[in-house]
């Protein structure tokens, strides 16, 4: 899970963040629950085929980044402030902890770093 803490996978997470009534939701959900067994492709993973299903309904369709930038997806929720505060932590943990003797603070992030992690 997102917040390195609760149970789940990223839409697990990305639930949490659906407005409180959303009208494409209970559509979404129908539309997957309504697929027989036996030609669902997905297996066990519903709630991600739900998801996917609600993000293809967006301006940018399946763009979980893009719900979140459009604001249909709530990021004001105590989920989101969780995750917020670990990445806080994560990220001024490995600035401390920087290799190749670059110094704490620095604005630079060493080349293998920024070639590794798109979001440092």
């Amino acid at each position: 899970m997102p917040d390195n803490g609760s149970p789940g996978e990223l839409e697990d997470f990305v639930q949490t963040m659906l407005p409180k009534g959303d009208p494409v939701w209970p559509s979404a959900e129908a539309y997957i629950d309504g697929i027989a067994e036996e030609h669902r492709k997905f297996g066990k993973k519903v709630l991600r085929a739900k998801v996917h299903a609600w993000t293809a309904t967006r301006k940018q369709p399946g763009l979980m980044g893009a719900a979140i930038r459009e604001g249909d997806l709530e990021i004001d929720g105590a989920p989101v402030g969780k995750f917020a505060d670990w990445l806080r932590q994560v990220l001024v943990t490995a600035k401390r902890k920087r290799p190749n003797g670059s110094r704490e603070g620095s604005s630079k992030l060493p080349v293998s770093w920024r070639k590794r992690s798109p979001v440092l």
